[in-house]
């Protein structure tokens, strides 16, 4: 799958994430969220528009947001590589159906 978005912006409590869903059939839907690397997402939120306007400075970080670290850690965060000043990001994700 592929989509365009903007860097997502961050909320008290929560580090910076993309919910999605996948249709494994017509009745099996799995969700979770995709993330992104601290170091980038700094850069991205003290250099770039809107996010450097922000007043209220980001308050968690991928290791002290609890779903994260419950919900897959590290084998969430998204690959990123920088194209003309934009982020291409990917993720492989694994889908095992019970049988």
């Amino acid at each position: 799958m592929r989509f365009d978005t903007i860097y997502p912006g961050w909320y008290p409590g929560r580090t910076p994430h993309i919910h999605f869903k996948v249709f494994a059939d017509d009745r099996s839907v799995i969700t979770g969220q995709l993330y992104f690397p601290d170091p980038i997402t700094e850069h991205v939120y003290a250099t770039m528009s809107p996010y450097r306007e922000r007043k209220a400075a980001r308050d968690t970080l991928n290791a002290s947001d609890s779903i994260f670290v419950r919900q897959g850690g590290a084998d969430t965060i998204v690959t990123l590589k920088e194209e003309g000043g934009r982020y291409r990001a990917s993720l492989v994700i694994g889908i095992e159906r019970n049988r």
